[in-house]
């Protein structure tokens, strides 16, 4: 049974003059898509394999005019690196690939753009047919990682914001519309948090609780509502109210009450 599983990286003849890129330029690229191979096995981020494990693999052609560089290897753990490592540039979502991998695909990029390179990166399947996986441009940039995976960090803070909305059926949430504008769906700790929060509905409340934010732009990701502060919105007439009620007795004696102000006043600038 023959295991030989053959992949490369092909430079598109349409997009590409042989003279138009140096052979030092290439040969610095070839040195780049071997450190990539050689790392495909530690492909995905994982802390306790620093050390790359050495890819058995040799280089079965590389043709000119076309620029055609192909690899085989009987090693299954380079076949599922490959496949992965091309998943993640057609995706466009390179959170998967160790820092090893990403520098040396940096480098491969900046040539992309300054060379006006398109490449195809492509595989022998198990029909022996080529099956093109990912193809790179000028405009591929590692930078550019998926907004579903974006970067970011938590902590505990207090939040103030208008609450639209309270329910939910499986698990407790409430709308709230914060004091920049945006609304979000917030998770919350407890169905009895949920329902001492339930008639606040269309007040401005603080809520205090675990916010995600966005390492790249700042932006409140998400927000779990752990308990509800002592500050909520409240009419002005209550406001008036309880005023009367706490303090009202300190100025029944008070005549002229815009006199005893202007008296205060002018003690304070004193």
């Amino acid at each position: 049974m023959n295991n030989q599983y053959t992949f490369g990286i092909s430079l598109k003849p349409d997009s590409l003059f042989p003279e138009a890129i140096p052979t030092r330029a290439f040969a610095e690229l070839l040195i780049e898509y071997d450190n990539i191979i050689r790392s495909l096995p530690n492909s995905k981020t994982d802390e306790s394999k620093k050390e790359s494990t050495i890819a058995p693999y040799e280089i079965s052609s590389v043709r000119r005019g076309s620029l055609h560089c192909e690899f085989s290897t009987e090693s299954q753990e380079v076949k599922t690196g490959w496949r992965n490592f091309t998943k993640a540039l057609k995706n466009k979502d390179f959170s998967s690939l160790n820092e090893e991998t990403k520098e040396s695909l940096r480098a491969i990029l900046k040539k992309h753009k300054f060379h006006r390179i398109i490449s195809e990166y492509w595989q022998f399947n198990d029909n022996a047919n080529k099956e093109n996986l990912a193809v790179v441009t000028q405009s591929t940039s590692i930078d550019a990682i998926s907004t579903s995976t974006p970067l970011k960090y938590q902590e505990e803070t207090t939040l103030y914001g208008e609450l639209i909305r309270i329910g939910g059926d499986k698990s407790a949430s409430a709308n709230i519309r914060f004091l920049d504008g945006k609304t979000l769906t917030c998770s919350v700790k407890s169905t009895k948090l949920a329902t001492s929060i339930a008639p606040l509905l269309y007040q401005l409340i603080g809520v205090r609780g675990i916010a995600t934010w966005s390492q790249d732009d700042s932006s409140l990701l998400q927000f779990q509502i752990n308990e509800l502060t002592e500050y909520w919105e409240t009419p002005i007439t209550e406001v008036m109210d309880e005023l009367r009620e706490n303090v009202g007795h300190h100025f029944r004696d008070v005549s002229d009450i815009e006199a005893y102000v202007a008296e205060l006043r002018g003690r304070d600038n004193n």
